[in-house]
């Protein structure tokens, strides 16, 4: 029987990134984490990024006992990397609130004015679009520019659908 190396910093790291530093299971965000191989280290005898995912021990060990299956688990590491290199910190957070209050098409979410380039994943791949800000309380600028101190964003059909897809792990677009 020979030893099992340690995982690579680097890539432990990485595989930390990609879920934020928190269990890579839809809807659950703890943060007290392992790393789990998803085709188990005894078959492969490597690591691999591809093949890594971050659990907590409650979904590690239901994913171990089979009540998460490994199929399932592979789409999940599939989709917390469109997640990830796709999204910014702030859109991923709309996206896991979205999902953790059942959010509706047509939702409104007000946020502090001026994000949209943080949102703008989001808005560019049509999951949500801003609403008319007029009216709203706004600051004046010399140049006689107006920015808004709130802005709305409004979840439209296709990121309602996104976030069923992402929270039942069935393949991301």
């Amino acid at each position: 029987m020979t030893t099992r190396p340690a995982i690579p910093a680097q890539m432990r790291r990485d595989v930390l990134i990609e879920s934020g530093f928190r269990c890579g299971m839809p809807r659950c965000r703890e943060t007290d984490i392992e790393i789990h191989h998803i085709v188990p280290y005894s078959k492969v005898e490597e690591h691999a990024f591809d093949n890594l995912i971050a659990l907590c021990a409650n979904c590690h060990s239901r994913v171990t006992k089979g009540q998460i299956d490994q199929k399932a688990v592979k789409q999940i590491k599939a989709n917390l990397s469109i997640l990830s290199h796709r999204y910014s910190e702030l859109e991923r957070r709309y996206l896991q609130n979205a999902a953790e209050t059942s959010a509706s098409a047509g939702t409104r979410t007000a946020m502090a004015g001026g994000l949209d380039l943080l949102m703008g994943g989001l808005l560019t791949d049509g999951m949500v679009i801003k609403a008319d800000s007029e009216g709203a309380p706004s600051l004046g600028a010399i140049d006689g520019s107006v920015f808004p101190l709130v802005a709305d964003y409004i979840l439209t059909p296709k990121g309602q659908q996104f976030i069923q897809h992402w929270v039942t792990a069935s393949p991301l677009d």
